[in-house]
């Protein structure tokens, strides 16, 4: 995490008997004391064409306002800076069966 956003790294690997391609999703949750957000947020998405057996390398990028909420009483956008952000990458829309998942601290 820096101050211009975040970056999920990872790798794909295409286990399958097919080619294929891969959509993995992320979503983040945000501090328990940010209480304004549902619990998974969805942050991006990336597509790639992986054959039988492959690795690759993959990311998502996502800018600094994905990491900022709305406040309502102060009627504008905070960036989250204390606490920790989980991060989820999951292959089928749903963070309850992520893939991946890891915390970051908030500070950059």
């Amino acid at each position: 995490m820096t101050k211009e956003g975040l970056i999920a790294e990872f790798k794909i690997t295409n286990i399958g008997s097919f080619s294929g391609s891969a959509i993995p999703m992320m979503f983040l949750t945000f501090p328990e004391n940010i209480r304004e957000y549902p619990k998974y947020i969805f942050k991006g998405f990336e597509k790639i064409d992986v054959d039988i057996g492959e690795t690759k390398n993959m990311s998502i990028i996502t800018d600094a306002h994905a990491l900022s909420y709305f406040n309502v009483e102060k009627n504008e956008y905070i960036r989250v800076d204390k606490g920790k952000i989980k991060v989820y990458i999951a292959e089928n829309g749903n963070p309850d069966e992520a893939k991946l998942e890891t915390e970051i601290d908030c500070q950059y």
